[in-house]
């Protein structure tokens, strides 16, 4: 978008000591970016005022002309085409090296044999209008060799404004909108231009309007103007519209374009002998959908095709305008037209923008009404269109009434802001006053309640972007400066961060495995199927069941973790010798949990709580088995608890029965470990032997949170002095036993561990063979003898307590 300096202060009074780069900076620190300032008078740089001296043809070409023109500092031999110029005219002269608004670089030139040393211009070739017919001959003010922005008075400067920073704030697209947010960063006195608003009507007897869908379009205003002469427009006029980047073309078409700059608000003006019904000489306008695959011939010549989600105007049959988007080519205005239909609406903006993007036109109308404009706009727009058309149109009259269909609520945003709120949340000190200045400069309504209350009534025209108190507060600071907040550290108290012990357990059982254990951590989902369940030898009957679950398959929420990792085991089993992975994650039990389903609900959601589950496969049941034992228990030593192994009574559906035990930490059960059953690894056809344990994360909290807290001593300086037993003994005596018997017969065994367990043909039905690392150790260096008498009086106790033999 352009903004024009000398327009712009027709609107807002801005301070002599604000230059036009200082405008441009204010602007970016507290409204919008803006790119670059522009002097506009260096893009006609080397173009001058020339007075055509003689016109001669050209000797190679009939249709070229060679003229010579004075622009007083040398006389030019220029070749030029145009027939409308003459001897004594003044005309515009690209000398060479200048360069054209359109970027045509003008360098000296042979043309058909002929040297030329420079350009007449056009109207066009200048961005100066439409006609490009002939040279643009200059009246007799103009002074030979005089820069063409002096004579045009376009000694103005534009600033270039990125249209991204204006996304929001649909107020901005206009200058009237632009002043009001300079009036309030300079302190310049805003001047709204004089308006004489039209007297509206719903119905007139000249005019019909219908607005089929009103979501669509919630407002629109029409009028039918008589007296009309179409003519080019007045040079001031098109001064201005060359400066905001808007062509020329006519009185009427550029006073739409007038007003759209100035208010923001788009307007379309049809010829109106063109829409006219010719049997009661009624003009009737159709605010409505597209025919699916619907055309119009658009303004630039394109026959597009619509869909039924495009809005149209419409006459009685033929479309007129592409609502919000462009004109049709079946009513522009043309140097015929003496009577107009003059439209000014309020169009859904998301509609506006999506038709614009399908029909790839973006246009300076649906720019504007794709960021949602003021419903209250189009009355503005409308009044101010009259009056400049009678000013340029003296005979020029509005037939009837003004027509107003309107669909949409005019109640104005009520916020209210606490002065405290708004100190805290700045973080410094601001005047009362301040804060109401600031509002009251933005149009803002602000009335001082009691307890340091401001009631803020927000203006109809930033409905759209100041929605609660935190954009009022946006309002205060941008317009107070950015630059001018105190900078400094919040005086917040830092405290330490509240401890959840059950995530301490989790990360804590996380870094033991996946470290110390080298287990790698799987992710399975919440559900499982009736099937899979079923191999795993489980009812799914107390199981719950989803609503709305992710497959067919998938109808049920897990009560446990294995089944699931089984399967991990089943898809990797091919690529891995041997696979060691666990799981955290939460079971979900057919009981009720004191958690309601919602604040004020009288249900309760489901109970549930969250499992480990470590699973092991290889090709030997028993290292597998005493594997996971040995992690179980590193987990205990890691986080100070002993771990016991009893058998088991009841397992669950997946496990072999007779090989499994409850594992048991601080006396306090919490899960167990068992060897899948033969019948489940069949089932799932898993070739390999398997092993899991599950523990219930709830228990083992309990007893982490009660278990005293770990000390570490300092290592013995004295060495351990290791022993291997075997003994041989009934297959009924469990590990337990025999190992607490070691454990606790003299002071200097410091630690026993079994490391091989055999039955088999040198042995009988009824017996077994374990073996035992021994380690022995005191608070001085032992010697072989003693530790060789205390190793006899532990075969001695062992042989008699159950009756074993020790094995060599």
């Amino acid at each position: 978008m352009y903004l024009s300096i000398n327009w712009i202060k027709e609107y807002v009074d801005i301070p002599d000591l604000v230059t036009p780069e200082k405008l441009g900076e204010l602007l970016s620190l507290h409204v919008v970016e803006v790119d670059q300032v522009i002097d506009q008078s260096k893009q006609f740089k080397n173009i001058v005022v020339g007075k055509i001296i003689s016109i001669k043809k050209h000797p190679n070409a009939s249709k070229l002309q060679k003229v010579v023109v004075d622009v007083l500092s040398e006389k030019l031999n220029i070749v030029c085409g145009a027939i409308n110029i003459k001897v004594n005219q003044y005309v515009p002269v690209a000398l060479v090296s200048a360069i054209l608004p359109n970027g045509t670089k003008i360098n000296k030139a042979s043309i058909r044999g002929e040297e030329s040393f420079g350009m007449l211009c056009s109207e066009k070739e200048l961005d100066l209008g439409s006609d490009h017919t002939g040279i643009y001959i200059l009246d007799n003010k103009a002074k030979i060799g005089q820069s063409i922005s002096v004579y045009l008075g376009l000694n103005d400067f534009i600033l270039e404004i990125d249209n991204k920073s204006l996304t929001n704030r649909p107020d901005l697209w206009g200058y009237i909108g632009l002043a009001r947010e300079i009036a309030a960063i300079t302190g310049g006195k805003l001047k709204l231009p004089d308006i004489n608003y039209v007297y509206l009507v719903e119905e007139n007897d000249k005019l019909n309007i219908k607005i089929e869908n009103p979501k669509k379009c919630p407002r629109y205003i029409g009028a039918i103007l008589n007296g009309i002469k179409v003519t080019e427009s007045p040079e001031y006029f098109k001064k201005k519209l060359v400066s905001a980047g808007i062509r020329p073309i006519n009185n009427i078409v550029d006073i739409t374009n007038y007003v759209m700059i100035e208010t923001g608000q788009p307007m379309h003006a049809f010829d109106k002998l063109k829409l006219v019904d010719k049997n009661n000489d009624k003009v009737n306008i159709v605010v409505r959908e597209a025919n699916e695959k619907e055309v119009i011939q658009t303004l630039d010549t394109q026959v597009r095709e619509l869909n039924s989600s495009d809005l149209l105007i419409s006459g009685l049959s033929n479309p007129l305008a592409v609502a919000g988007v462009i004109g049709a080519s079946n009513s522009e205005i043309s140097l015929n037209t003496t009577e107009i239909f003059l439209e000014s609406a309020n169009f859904e903006p998301t509609g506006v923008r999506k038709t614009s993007q399908r029909l790839s036109l973006r246009t300076e109308s649906s720019m504007r009404n794709e960021k949602g404009l003021d419903p209250n706009l189009p009355e503005l727009a409308m009044s101010r269109a009259i009056k400049l058309i009678k000013e340029l149109c003296s005979e020029a009259k509005v037939v009837g009434s003004v027509n107003d269909v309107k669909n949409y609520s005019s109640e104005l945003s009520i916020i209210k802001i606490n002065y405290d709120w708004v100190i805290s949340r700045l973080g410094f000190q601001i005047e009362k006053e301040k804060i109401f200045n600031i509002l009251t400069s933005l149009d803002f309504a602000v009335k001082e309640e009691v307890d340091n209350e401001f009631i803020v009534k927000v203006p109809s025209w930033r409905l759209r972007d100041v929605l609660n108190k935190e954009d009022v507060l946006e309002e205060i600071i941008r317009i107070y400066g950015y630059a001018n907040v105190v900078h400094g550290m919040p005086s917040l108290q830092l405290t330490s961060p509240i401890i959840q012990p059950a995530l301490k357990l989790n990360n804590a059982l996380k870094n033991i495995l996946s470290n110390a254990n080298a287990l790698t951590e799987v992710y399975n989902y919440s559900f499982c199927s009736e099937a899979h369940l079923s191999k795993c030898n489980t009812s799914h009957e107390n199981y719950l069941r989803l609503k709305n679950p992710i497959s067919e398959e998938l109808v049920f929420l897990r009560q446990n973790l294995v089944p699931n990792i089984l399967n991990n085991i089943k898809i990797n089993q091919a690529d891995y010798s041997r696979i060691e992975l666990f799981e955290l994650g939460n079971v979900f039990l057919k009981l009720e949990s004191n958690l309601k389903k919602f604040p004020n609900s009288d249900e309760n959601i489901p109970y549930q709580e969250e499992k480990l589950a470590i699973v092991l496969a290889g090709s030997d049941i028993y290292t597998e088995f005493d594997y996971l034992k040995s992690i179980v228990e590193n987990i205990g030593s890691h986080l100070g608890f002993q771990v016991k192994w009893i058998k088991s009574a009841t397992l669950p559906g997946w496990c072999d029965q007779e090989r499994g035990a409850y594992i048991v930490a601080n006396n306090q059960e919490v899960g167990y470990a068992a060897v899948i059953s033969s019948v489940v690894i069949k089932n799932l056809n898993i070739k390999k032997d398997v092993v899991v344990c599950e523990i219930r994360l709830p228990d083992l909290l309990s007893v982490v949170s009660a278990a005293p807290k770990q000390v570490f001593i300092q290592d013995s300086r004295h060495p351990l002095v290791l022993r291997d037993l075997s003994f041989v003994l009934n297959s009924k005596i469990s590990y337990n036993e025999i190992i607490n018997e070691i454990k606790q017969f003299h002071e200097f065994i410091h630690s026993v561990e079994l490391f091989d367990v055999y039955s088999g043909d040198v042995l009988k039905k009824d017996e077994k063979s374990m073996s035992f690392h021994i380690n022995y150790q005191a608070d001085r260096n032992l010697t072989n003898e003693e530790v060789d008498k205390i190793q006899l009086k532990l075969i001695q106790k062992i042989q008699t307590r159950f009756e074993a033999t020790v094995r060599v």
